[in-house]
């Protein structure tokens, strides 16, 4: 691993969509209010409930109506619909989506969120939210949101380049039972069984879902190229949802789920055989929700995670991450709302592949804390200051970093949103870029290795970024116009690098059929 100090400069995406401003909330298709209404309230950029026009960022929101309109079987086809993103394929049948593509080539740069759940996952070479994205029944969402940008200071390290919230139903919405088949072409068969009942106090809801296809057959566009390709993927899950009131001021969120992801890789070149990769995982997350008043709250939640990953000639390893936070938030001026708090979270992965340095343990674990805080402040009916930072310490070498966030709205008109300001952001080295080596020898007895030089005391990337953006809600038109102008500079990427064909073997390298 190459650690080096890069600078990106980057500028311009502009979003031009029909019909995106509607309310969050479902209407009839030609309903007046779903064009007159609000602008979508946004939850996930300052941790503070918000519209477009208040946020301190470009952000992109896809309802349920949309996803329903879309067809698309996965999150990673929806953000297609997202400006700057790049959906490509690992192989074709396991896509990625990709924020400032050439940059963020692994989507290590990426928060991923389910109810507030992250589902990055540590046993990839660099961190990865890809899996994650894939193992989501698409009927049991509302909405998605999306923030083009860093958002570390809410977030914290891995919402480096951008945050995705993805936000399920509440289960009080969906009692009764929903089954839904779909089959076509290239294998797609795909199948969701739903059961949700209770009351007005309480309600749960079960989903068991399947999806599969075959892929891409990369033959009929490189056929001197490819072999014989394997592309299936199949996607087996099953996922729980409880909310419950517990009193007039308090409630209670319970999910818990598994999932099996089997995908087939290989493109069938000379050294690259077809082979099969597993990936077995089951989370649990509990939220406790308590209102103080109208404007105060607070809630206190705790997560685990599970994930077991199978290769016969790549990845296999174990991770595991447990996650409590909690945060609160109260309204001390007509003018002002705040929200602070902290987190404490723990990853370990063990991979005897990923950590394949002689003499060397092949398991690892860091531990995080963190401190937040962002502030709103109404200065005038027209202007609005978003201010905030997050302070983050890492166990180990790594150490401590500070992401602050000042970001100025201006509202002339109630159509029309104009915002300035500037952030820094940090990412934490994942455990591999810390201390990983991963080693392959192949037929031809070459050495195919990851090497990396962190030796443990790899430090944060950062970003720099400025921003000046136009929020334009054309109602009449059925139109909204999203611009944003930034520059972003970045500092001490981590680089991987291969060592030469030439580098001698080493105990315990896995051998590549």
């Amino acid at each position: 691993m190459l650690i080096q100090k890069v600078w990106r400069r980057s500028w311009l995406t502009l979003l031009i969509g029909v019909g995106t401003g509607s309310a969050a909330a479902e209407t009839p298709p030609l309903a007046e209010g779903g064009y007159l209404g609000d602008l979508p309230v946004v939850l996930s950029v300052t941790r503070l409930a918000q519209s477009l026009a208040d946020t301190p960022g470009a952000v992109t929101v896809i309802d349920r109506d949309m996803i329903r309109r879309s067809g698309a079987r996965t999150v990673t086809e929806l953000l297609r619909y997202v400006p700057g993103f790049l959906v490509s394929g690992w192989n074709g049948a396991n896509p990625i989506a990709q924020y400032h593509v050439g940059f963020a080539e692994d989507a290590s740069r990426l928060q991923v969120f389910v109810d507030g759940r992250s589902v990055y996952s540590s046993l990839f070479v660099g961190g990865d939210a890809h899996r994650g994205l894939a193992a989501i029944v698409m009927e049991d969402i509302e909405r998605v949101e999306v923030l083009r940008g860093s958002n570390s200071a809410a977030y914290g390290s891995n919402a480096f380049m951008g945050v995705i919230n993805i936000i399920t139903r509440n289960s009080a919405d969906t009692r009764g039972t929903l089954v839904s088949v779909s089959t076509g072409s290239n294998g797609i068969n795909d199948q969701v069984l739903r059961y949700g009942w209770g009351n007005n106090d309480a309600s749960f809801r079960v989903t068991a879902a399947h999806r599969g296809d075959n892929g891409y057959d990369m033959r009929e566009f490189y056929p001197s190229f490819y072999g014989s390709p394997s592309d299936n993927s199949a996607l087996s899950q099953f996922d729980f949802r409880g909310d419950m009131r517990l009193s007039p001021q308090d409630d209670l969120l319970v999910t818990f789920g598994a999932s099996n992801y089997r995908t087939d890789e290989g493109d069938g070149t000379k050294g690259n055989a077809p082979y099969s990769t597993s990936d077995q995982a089951a989370h649990v997350m509990v939220r406790w929700n308590r209102q103080l008043s109208d404007t105060d709250a607070f809630y206190l939640s705790a997560s685990f995670d599970d994930d077991d990953l199978n290769s016969p000639v790549y990845i296999s390893g174990h991770s595991q991450r447990s996650n409590i936070e909690f945060s609160y938030q109260q309204q001390p001026l007509e003018s002002v709302r705040t929200v602070w708090g902290t987190s404490w979270r723990r990853e370990s992965a063990e991979s005897p592949l990923l950590f394949n340095n002689p003499g060397q343990p092949s398991k690892y674990a860091q531990t995080q804390t963190r401190l937040f805080g962002n502030a709103e402040w109404r200065i005038s009916p027209h202007w609005l200051l978003n201010a905030g930072g997050l302070l983050e310490n890492e166990s180990g070498d790594v150490g401590s970093s500070f992401a602050p966030r000042v970001m100025m709205n201006w509202q002339p008109l109630p159509e029309h949103t104009f915002r300035i300001g500037a952030t820094k952001a940090t990412r934490s080295p994942s455990l591999f870029e810390l201390y990983g080596s991963d080693l392959i020898l192949k037929p031809s007895g070459a050495v195919d290795s990851w090497d990396n030089m962190g030796r443990g005391l790899a430090k944060p990337e950062r970003v720099y970024s400025q921003e000046i953006g136009w929020l334009g809600d054309f109602r009449s038109m059925r139109l909204t116009v999203d611009l944003r102008v930034f520059q972003e500079s970045l500092r001490d990427l981590i680089r991987r690098t291969s060592l030469p064909a030439s580098a001698q073997p080493v105990s315990g390298m896995t051998v590549k059929e």
